[in-house]
């Protein structure tokens, strides 16, 4: 263990969760264990703070430079007390809403929470809070198994010690000027292409700006047989499979030629695979559906966009969102976040893959929707352009999505079909020999899900849709501006959005109109910076 403090740049990644802690949107992940009997409340206490010290993740917090960037800082100890909680027993939580989803902020002097529940005297829970921005998925897998030694090792004294484990800021140091810099480098240039392909966003929310939240949960016992199956008939895995079935249902949705999605990456190379710290990156897939495939090619496309965007996952969250200031910039508009999908396996993939045809069998006969709730929030402004968050936890015996959709962007019935529409498309598919082509799922949701045209407010130019009258709102908020009519001219490739402007004494120039409207444009408001402004002379 160091004795002194170390500081050193965020990772590529952890830059994400950074933003978020500054949104104030920040999550926490909790490791929990149940020691067993016999085990004292300061032997448990002494495990969890043998794995804080263990790894520098948990010790880390975060400081900003007097340029704005952010950095992390390595603490010499742990940062954090162990709490301990008396539980009497019973159903109810042991540990406080606090400990478990109290927020944490940028400069928040400790990013953990450890704790112990103490019952008739003994420890009966081992747990640890942390903030997401230093940890991730793979890293509670870690930290699980660590705790599990260190209680072995504070019972038996004696073993033979532990090698050090690999520090997550000597991984963060290697993207700067190290060994991975290079990948970093590449990784760059790839998204500096890759971003023009994007459309800016798939759905124009009504009204712009808005984010009505809405939450849902859907429990299937049948999705596990459904995805396993056409996974083993494809040759991929089940994400892949589950990432089609929404890129077709959002194809029909929006009735949009290409669809972006924003996949969840472990972002480890082999090197990082025991490193506790935040990997996990969100990068876009685009697939295009202009030719109308069916659901079997959707997964071809998507496991080959997905191992092709998977080789440059290298590239950090803030230089992402330069390129897509910079690109959006470029032609007029700002880009959307759309839909996310968090898929994780509860149950090992390896282990899914070797369910027995029986297994499956039986899942497909027998399973069927267990729950489905949904239910609105608030509503918030939207500065992301959101539409949706497919949250997937995949098991042997269930799937459990927890959905967050915006309710300006999707209906409810819409919202009810990306979470219930993957199983349906699945058991079609697996139903058909050849599997399931694009028009019977154009018949299966009906007006529901396939747009007989784009509604009369909302256009195209190229590959970026937009509300007119929003757009004409961010031309009228000129202060010299009395009134503005938005249309466009051409279609596809060749369309041009013309702003037809009225001004007020003295009118500004169409420079001084772009130069605001660019100012303006936010991924929530579904607006572009006309092509052209024609003057109608002063009101």
């Amino acid at each position: 263990m160091v004795d002194e403090t170390r500081t050193g740049p965020l990772g590529g990644a952890q830059e994400h969760e950074w933003d978020q802690l500054c949104r104030g949107t920040g999550t926490a992940i909790t490791v929990r264990i149940d020691p067993g009997p016999g085990v004292k409340p300061e032997e448990a206490a002494a495990a969890l703070l043998d794995v804080v010290r263990r790894h520098e993740a948990l010790r880390t917090t975060f400081g900003v430079d007097p340029d704005g960037r952010p950095f992390q800082r390595v603490h010499p100890e742990p940062t954090a007390d162990v709490a301990f909680f008396e539980h009497s027993g019973g159903d109810a939580e042991p540990l406080p809403e606090a400990f478990l989803h109290g927020p944490f902020a940028p400069d928040s002097p400790s990013l953990v929470r450890p704790a112990v529940v103490v019952r008739d005297g003994e420890a009966a829970e081992l747990a640890l809070s942390v903030c997401h921005a230093v940890f991730d998925g793979r890293s509670a897998q870690i930290v699980r198994a660590d705790l599990i030694h260190a209680l072995r090792a504070a019972r038996h004294p004696g073993g033979d010690p532990r090698p050090p484990a690999p520090q997550f800021l000597d991984a963060a140091l290697a993207e700067q000027e190290g060994p991975l810099a290079r990948a970093r480098r590449n990784a760059r240039a790839f998204w500096e292409q890759e971003v023009r392909r994007m459309r800016n966003r798939v759905f124009v929310p009504d009204p712009p700006g808005l984010f009505r939240r809405h939450g849902s949960e859907y429990l299937s016992d049948a999705a596990p047989a459904l995805l396993v199956s056409a996974a083993r008939r494809h040759g991929v895995n089940p994400a892949h499979v589950y990432t089609a079935a929404v890129v077709l249902l959002t194809a029909h949705l929006s009735g949009s030629r290409t669809v972006t999605v924003r996949s969840h990456f472990a972002g480890r190379g082999d090197d990082e695979l025991d490193v506790v710290g935040c990997f996990h990156t969100i990068l876009p897939i685009t697939v295009d559906v202009a030719d109308r495939p069916g659901l079997g090619e959707l997964v071809a496309r998507v496991q080959a966009e997905s191992f092709r965007v998977f080789r440059r996952y290298r590239i950090g969250h803030f230089d992402r969102q330069e390129l897509l200031r910079r690109t959006g910039e470029e032609r007029g508009t700002a880009f959307a976040d759309g839909i996310i999908v968090n898929f994780t396996y509860r149950t090992p993939v390896e282990e899914l893959q070797r369910m027995g045809e029986d297994e499956l069998a039986r899942g497909l006969t027998e399973g069927r929707e267990l729950r489905l709730l949904m239910g609105e929030d608030e509503n918030v402004p939207d500065t992301r352009g959101f539409v949706a968050y497919l949250d997937v936890d995949l098991a042997r015996d269930e799937m459990l999505v927890y959905g967050t959709f915006n309710g300006a962007a999707l209906t409810t019935p819409q919202m009810r079909v990306l979470l219930t529409g993957p199983e349906t498309l699945l058991r079609l598919h697996l139903a058909a020999p050849e599997g399931l082509g694009w028009e019977p799922v154009a018949s299966l949701f009906g007006a529901l899900a396939v747009p007989a045209a784009l509604s009369p407010d909302v256009a195209e130019r190229g590959a970026d849709r937009f509300s007119i009258a929003a757009t004409a709102e961010a031309v009228r908020d000129h202060p010299d501006v009395a009134d503005a009519a938005v249309r466009v001219e051409g279609d596809g490739l060749d369309a041009r959005v013309v702003a037809r402007v009225t001004t007020r004494t003295p009118g500004p120039t169409a420079q001084d109109l772009r130069a605001h409207v660019l100012a303006r444009l936010t991924p929530g408001d579904a607006v572009v910076c006309p092509d052209r402004f024609e003057f109608a002379g002063p009101a």
